[in-house]
């Protein structure tokens, strides 16, 4: 469940909102995947990985400022030509931040997710038998995820 669908959703979703070709798609989840806290990736893995994803990065505000279209990194390139807000390094940063922090917390809320349903085998055969239920099932597990990180951090 986490290699076939936690992890690759949320990458696949953020390709998509930002405009990285699907054809890149193994290159980009290989280089997320790499970053995770999880991953047993060495220093140096890491930091050629690093390298190599901030340089598509680049190519990537390239390719959509000369192929402007209406996806984010578009968004966030006219910002950074338009008002001058963004330094060419901090939009490329700003891309890197984007992916990295929708991927590794949508993966682990997917896992955690999938983990409380499988301990409470009751709720997770009522769900089952009604998939009606699946909208307002997420939208529990979203905000018991949102409180338990709030109980969390109140101590800080």
């Amino acid at each position: 469940m986490v290699a076939d669908f936690a992890l690759p959703l949320p990458a696949r979703v953020i390709c998509e909102v930002l405009g990285v070709p699907m054809d890149r798609f193994e290159q980009f989840r290989g280089w997320t995947e790499m970053f995770l806290s999880s991953s047993e990736a060495s220093a140096e893995a890491r930091a050629e990985g690093f390298a190599a994803f901030m340089a598509y990065a680049r190519d990537l505000v390239v390719g959509h400022r000369t192929r402007p279209g209406d996806d984010l990194i578009d968004l966030l390139v006219a910002a950074r030509d338009g008002e001058d807000a963004l330094s060419e390094d901090e939009l490329t940063h700003m891309v890197f931040t984007l992916i990295m922090a929708g991927h590794e917390t949508t993966a682990s809320v997917i896992i955690r997710g999938a983990f409380r349903l499988l301990c409470h085998p009751g709720q997770h055969a009522e769900l089952t038998a009604r998939p009606e239920l699946l909208e307002s099932a997420v939208e529990e597990i979203l905000r018991y995820e949102r409180d338990r990180a709030e109980t969390a951090c109140s101590g800080w």
